[in-house]
């Protein structure tokens, strides 16, 4: 699992370009991503992609490192939540991942919940609150299909 910008890292994980494949590693069960960055595009918190690719990134890098750009059908199946009006992450950022697990058909449970919150962890005393029972339910459910 990983939390925004470490959700770019653990989102990237699951791809065969930059994760388990690459490093001839197992394939993860299940991807839990909690208000990730996932694209490097102009829908991205600018601020991670200034730096994993630096402020002058080129279209090939910025491509090769949108995660969304490098899910495949066999991308692991994916719990995924944010806030819909988060204050750091841009949802259409999440969005991006999402419909792209939608067109590639890849099990995954997409929340969102009222606020502009960033950064709330397990989201104790917000509209989240609950998200990490639900998503270890999904973990147990898809995470055994594989």
């Amino acid at each position: 699992g990983g939390f925004s910008a470490g959700g770019h890292l653990a989102a990237s994980w699951g791809t065969k370009t930059h994760g388990y494949a690459h490093y001839h590693l197992p394939k993860p069960a299940v991807m839990l991503l909690s208000y990730p960055v996932i694209t490097m595009t102009e829908k991205t918190h600018k601020g991670s992609r200034n730096c994993l690719l630096g402020k002058k990134a080129d279209a090939g890098l910025v491509g090769a490192y949108s995660v969304e750009k490098q899910v495949t059908a066999d991308y692991p199946p994916s719990y995924v939540w944010q806030f819909d009006q988060d204050n750091m992450v841009p949802i259409d950022n999440t969005k991006l991942l999402v419909e792209k697990l939608k067109e590639c058909k890849v099990k995954h449970q997409y929340e969102t919940f009222p606020g502009t919150a960033h950064g709330v962890g397990l989201g104790i005393g917000t509209p989240a609150e609950g998200w990490l029972e639900r998503a270890i339910e999904f973990w147990e459910k898809e995470g055994s299909s594989i």
